[in-house]
């Protein structure tokens, strides 16, 4: 009788042969003993032919190896997200190319002892029914060390392997075509914040633009001229400047978001 091992159980198949043989049909495994004749039947299942007398010890090695790849699985699973947890600040601003089109860039700053950068993704929804997103946005156009140290110290950052605390400015630019509509939103954001950060309650990072090019001419975003990670006492009052100027002399406001 043939029977066939899927994670942990024997599934008894419908006809028979003079030699017990073994399927291991799970996520194309490549694990087996040293001397065990083998070959590839399909994409993901392993054809086995013993003897019936190495039919236990095969039992038991499959059910070893299967309860191993159960516990490696589970903890893939259950392992943070670490690369998002290293995120400083983030900001878009965009200019305006002419004929609708517009340049976006995306500035996001992170703490050196995380996770390298990966591909970043940029949304577009507007008030017309429009929505669509840029994907997979690298590598970026800018990267510049932006640690708040002393120059006598900016070599020993974490961003040049050093303890000293160093962040990184990463700048996407990239070109799109916006259909002329009254409300467009810009936006990017992120599951987590970085662990410096002592906001409690709000573990998400999101950043916005908005933009309305059926109504007003050509125009650009404000700028912001200060790509410093502010670091502040407790207790002690700050004034904070993130050096933001409009390109088009238009009048700004400000506030804050909690």
């Amino acid at each position: 009788m043939v029977r066939f091992f899927t994670l942990g159980r024997w599934v008894p198949d419908t006809y028979e042969q003079p030699v017990r043989s073994y399927t291991l049909l799970f996520l194309g495994l490549r694990s087996r003993p040293v001397g065990w004749p083998i070959f590839v039947s399909s994409a993901q299942a392993f054809h086995f032919v013993v003897s019936p007398a190495l039919i236990p010890l095969l039992k038991t090695y499959f059910n070893m190896v299967c309860l191993r790849i159960a516990v490696i699985a589970a903890m893939l699973l259950l392992a943070p997200v670490s690369k998002a947890a290293h995120f400083s600040g983030a900001s878009i601003t965009y200019e305006c190319l002419g004929a609708n089109q517009y340049m976006i860039y995306l500035d996001l700053y992170m703490d050196c002892s995380g996770s390298p950068l990966t591909p970043q993704s940029i949304d577009f929804t507007n008030s017309c029914g429009l929505s669509f997103s840029l994907n997979g946005l690298y590598p970026p156009a800018l990267t510049e060390e932006v640690s708040q140290l002393c120059s006598s110290q900016a070599a020993n950052s974490t961003c040049n392997g050093g303890t000293q605390p160093g962040f990184m400015h990463h700048q996407f630019a990239v070109q799109v075509f916006l259909a002329p509509c009254d409300f467009w939103t810009i936006s990017w954001d992120i599951c987590c914040r970085n662990n410096m950060q002592n906001i409690v309650g709000t573990p998400g990072t999101y950043v916005s633009a908005t933009l309305d090019n059926a109504n007003f001419a050509c125009d650009d975003s404000p700028q912001f001229g200060n790509s410093g990670i502010p670091y502040v006492c407790v207790g002690e009052q700050v004034q904070y400047n993130p050096g933001a100027t409009d390109p088009n002399g238009n009048t700004m406001v400000f506030s804050l978001a909690g």
